[in-house]
């Protein structure tokens, strides 16, 4: 048995596939999911798991079904792409000499919440 070979190059496009996976590659053009077997090699290297729930019925036949598939987590593989590739390395996050991870980071990070006034006007 031959031992798998881990080089910077698969540990990247490990990351590629799971910072740009589309979800909708899960699925066939009338809704339904595919197969695990049917999966793209990108779309299956970015499932981190899958559950399935059946359905019987009094005959123990299926009636039902219910497919999770979860997939990981995106933001956090586009940030390590960006550090694994230097670009979250030069200059401080969120300066001038950085501006994409600036960007980046804008658009992965939820907006602060509105500050609560204080002030009660009396009538």
């Amino acid at each position: 048995m031959q031992a798998s070979v881990v080089t910077i190059e698969r540990l990247e496009l490990v990351l590629q596939r799971l910072a740009m996976v589309d979800p909708r590659r899960l699925y066939m053009h009338d809704g339904r999911m595919k197969l695990p077997h049917e999966w793209d090699d990108d779309t299956a290297a970015a499932v981190a798991g899958i559950e399935v729930h059946e359905e019987f019925d009094e005959n123990q036949a299926v009636s039902g079904c219910v497919k999770k598939v979860k997939v990981w987590d995106k933001r956090a593989a586009i940030i390590d792409l960006l550090k694994r590739r230097d670009l979250a390395g030069k200059g401080e996050m969120g300066s001038p000499d950085n501006p994409m991870i600036v960007r980046v980071i804008e658009i992965v990070r939820p907006a602060p919440a509105p500050p609560v006034n204080q002030e009660t006007s009396a009538p």
